[in-house]
């Protein structure tokens, strides 16, 4: 699928290509970081990066009154890591082990990583995939929050088998995304 496009905003489709380039690029060497801290070497996942089908988005979240707390409710990312933008608005929350609600805060500075289903699944759950949500609080102005998250994806056909045992036959990325998408109902 092509990026769309955007021609009202001058220099708008360079600066976004850049800045997905360069999250990708952070995104490989936040990789390399785990490879080796799971005892792999460290160009683990170059390979199955290097034509993924990451993606960047511009998330708006619309002004809100205090009706509808859940911008976005609990919900897990289903890529390798997440590097998200901190936001201009507070609301991103996510659960610790014992099921509680943790705010993140974060400027506009800060990129916060998060695992994704594909690496829990790959670490045997030795890295977590991350609950999370956005929520907005009743104490907050009635105003739009934006955030930029960048989902980094292995290529459609990487295959997502477990980094510790050689008996895992595993599941094609492709397959993997598309199931999860029926199942949370993209499409």
């Amino acid at each position: 699928m092509k990026n769309v496009l955007v021609n009202e905003i001058d220099d708008f489709n360079n600066v976004f290509d850049n800045l997905f380039n360069q999250m990708n690029s952070l995104g490989v060497k936040l990789l390399s970081s785990i490879s080796l801290t799971l005892g792999l070497p460290e160009d683990f996942f170059n390979k199955s990066t290097t034509k993924g089908n990451s993606l960047l988005r511009l998330i708006h979240y619309p002004p809100s009154n205090n009706e509808n707390l859940f911008r976005a409710r609990e919900h897990a990312d289903i890529n390798l890591i997440t590097l998200l933008i901190g936001a201009n608005e507070p609301g991103l929350e996510v659960k610790d082990k014992s099921g509680e609600w943790i705010p993140v805060s974060s400027s506009y500075e800060d990129i916060v990583c998060n695992i994704g289903d594909m690496m829990q699944l790959i670490t045997d759950k030795k890295l977590k995939s991350t609950p999370h949500r956005v929520v907005k609080y009743k104490t907050d102005e009635i105003k739009s929050r934006y955030s930029i998250p960048f989902f980094l994806h292995p290529s459609p056909d990487t295959i997502l088998k477990s980094v510790f045992r050689d008996d895992d036959e595993g599941v094609l990325a492709h397959d993997f995304l598309d199931e999860r998408l029926k199942a949370i109902k993209l499409y």
